[in-house]
């Protein structure tokens, strides 16, 4: 709520004037009121630009003194101002429509906050009498209202930059996907962007509020399911509308994520072992701790065989969507991440609106363009290097793992030669960034080293994706 009114709409200045002037004022209080919690602001401004007091009848004017609302002076002869002083005597100039004059400003509610203004003019017998006019306008905006910091149940699509700006760094709260309800673990990390801290669990299909929604089956921009032991259709060509699927560490039976949603599984051995224990994830982890959706590149990236651009047609020497390691090439549509990296042709990823894939260009010395070293470097001293298994040891790779601050987990790879491997072991997580025409680079996550975003891996092979805001 914001109200505004003066206590008169006509303010006179009666005068005589006199050979060596006269000096006369007149005053009006303007009343606010607002319930915004950081109060409001109050400025001022003649109608127009020209800030003349001008003669009823004849072309005659006073004109404004030149004097700052910072440096006020006391008045020449013929010149008229205005002062916020309880007892003025120097004044400035009256500002123009084009520049108004902040006049009062304040951080919290108020009922009648009262502004005294005081116009004055100093007139001698030079000045034709008669009547002269202007008018003031006093105009109050709310002032801004930062957001609240990152809270349990916020809507991911709803939370912006300037919620991450305003959380401390360390914080973590679990949102939620507005597509299919699913909650998501988001921390504000060491380099001060919000991270999600649990791999992201979204199988297509579900409430499209916000626009984001990827369908579900074949076809353009779908999503489609690959059964855990059989890679069709999982299909092995880059860019095709294959592009999702599950997979855990146990044999038989469905299995429930971290979400509560059915993770269905198969009777085969998908890897060695039948518990998901080891350096990495910990002993003997709860089973949603081995349970991930894994998506090739394109669909990460939100790129198929029918889009426009088609996921193979990216690359990084390519007019269409993708970088070199030395500069953005172009995005053909949608919008773009960090340093303008590709969202897709439909301007999203698979991440919720507002969110994205980290930017990761391997090669490259400018800090700006691997999102993945940055935060490594962030965790550990700070210092940009990025040589493979940066960090090995103490104070390093335990922040990536699960009690770490990135609580990586090994959700593994599917490879399209030898299906899922590495699941317990490994944790493989998706950039938008492009290292070659077929290849894409990725954060590794091991029990005694991680690569942050310092290698690359076909576009077709099945990663898993945390989202960045």
């Amino acid at each position: 709520m914001m109200a505004i009114a003066t206590d008169t709409s006509n303010l006179s200045i009666p005068i005589v004037p006199t050979p060596t002037g006269t000096l006369a004022m007149n005053d009006l209080t303007v009343l606010v009121s607002t319930n915004n919690p950081t109060g409001y602001t109050l400025v001022m401004n003649s109608e127009t630009d020209n800030t003349a007091l001008a003669h009823l009848t004849l072309p005659n004017t006073i004109p404004s003194t030149t004097a700052t609302q910072a440096s006020p002076v006391a008045l020449a002869a013929n010149r008229w101002g205005y002062s916020l002083a309880t007892s003025p005597t120097t004044f400035s100039a009256i500002p123009p429509l084009a520049n108004p004059d902040t006049i009062t400003e304040t951080d919290a509610p108020g009922q009648d906050s009262s502004t005294k203004v005081t116009f004055a003019a100093n007139l001698d017998s030079t000045v034709a009498s008669g009547t002269y006019l202007n008018t003031i306008i006093f105009s109050t905006t709310a002032n801004y209202v930062p957001p609240p910091p990152l809270g349990d149940g916020m809507i991911l699509q709803d939370v912006t930059a300037a919620h991450c700006d305003v959380t401390p760094v360390g914080a973590t709260a679990n949102l939620v996907d507005a597509r299919d309800g699913n909650n998501y673990r988001v921390r504000k990390m060491l380099d001060n962007k919000c991270w999600m801290i649990d791999n992201l669990a979204y199988a297509g299909g579900g409430t499209d509020t916000y626009g984001d929604v990827v369908p579900i089956g074949s076809g353009t921009g779908n999503i489609t399911f690959a059964n855990a032991t059989n890679s069709s259709p999982w299909n092995t060509t880059t860019g095709t509308t294959e592009r999702y699927m599950t997979t855990n560490n146990y044999t038989g039976g469905d299995l429930t994520d971290r979400n509560g949603n059915t993770i269905h599984n198969t009777t085969a051995t998908l890897d060695s072992g039948t518990q998901c224990t080891n350096s990495l994830v910990g002993t003997a982890p709860m089973q949603s701790e081995c349970l991930s959706y894994l998506y090739n590149w394109c669909a990460a990236i939100g790129l198929d065989s029918g889009t426009n651009p088609t996921c193979a047609a990216v690359s990084n020497t390519s007019s269409g969507v993708g970088h070199t390691t030395t500069g953005v090439i172009g995005v053909a549509s949608g919008s773009g991440g960090v340093g303008g990296e590709s969202k897709g042709s439909g301007g999203t990823s698979i991440c919720p609106t507002g969110w994205r894939l980290p930017v990761a260009r391997i090669g490259t010395t400018n800090n700006t363009l691997n999102e993945f070293a940055i935060l490594n470097a962030s965790m550990n001293s700070g210092a940009f290097n990025p040589t493979p298994n940066t960090g090995a040891g103490a104070g390093f790779v335990e922040n990536w793992h699960p009690a770490g601050s990135f609580s990586a987990i090994g959700s593994g790879i599917f490879n399209t030669s030898n299906g899922l491997l590495y699941q317990s072991t490994d944790g493989y997580y998706w950039s938008s960034s492009l290292s070659s025409a077929t290849n894409a680079s990725r954060l590794s996550v091991y029990a005694t080293g991680v690569f942050p975003g310092t290698n690359s891996t076909n576009k077709h092979s099945g990663f898993a994706v945390r989202c960045v805001l």
